[in-house]
């Protein structure tokens, strides 16, 4: 059943749908019921939580359980889902940067900095992610030249992530 439910949070578009809310609950008191909040399953629950809060724009939400994610992958030191822990360290940067707490943020890049440099070999769209977020940590500052380098970087392979702002300041700023 819970692997239904997480499915669920994954594809599902939750944004302010009440069913959602629903469905988040439910997989939460699974999670505490079969003691599965500190797991490789807790893990991907709590990340795509933190995805649903922050498509909702519950920012605040968003990093509580991006934290638990985090949490319980470097408790445990062992990343059975670098995936899972990327993904995470991407919401929690981004949702810091939204909150303008750029040290939180920093603390966050250098941990996803570090994890990068010790496993090159990552999927693309993950080191975009992580261009396109040091990206918007340096836009958020005003760095605009450090800003333009990162998002160039990022859009080297990709440009879903480009907004029309990114796209200005990549053509104009020097």
């Amino acid at each position: 059943m819970l692997d239904f439910l997480i499915d669920l949070l994954d594809i599902t578009p939750m944004g302010n749908n009440p069913s959602s809310v629903k469905i988040e609950t439910k997989a939460i008191k699974i999670l505490y019921n079969n003691k599965l909040e500190k797991t490789v399953t807790g893990i991907s629950v709590w990340n795509s939580l933190g995805e649903n809060a922050m498509n909702r724009n519950n920012v605040q939400d968003a990093v509580i359980y991006f934290e638990k994610s985090i949490s319980i992958i470097e408790n445990t030191k062992t990343i059975n889902n670098p995936n899972l822990y990327l993904f995470s360290l991407y919401g929690i940067t981004n949702a810091y940067i939204i909150q303008n707490n750029f040290d939180k943020a920093k603390v966050y890049l250098n941990k996803w900095t570090k994890y990068l440099n010790d496993n090159p070999h990552i999927m693309p769209v993950l080191l975009e992610g992580y261009y396109y977020s040091l990206g918007n940590y340096f836009f958020q500052q005003d760095k605009f030249l450090e800003a333009k380098i990162n998002y160039e970087k990022s859009f080297n392979n990709n440009d879903k992530h480009c907004s029309s702002n990114n796209l200005f300041l990549i053509k104009y700023v020097s």
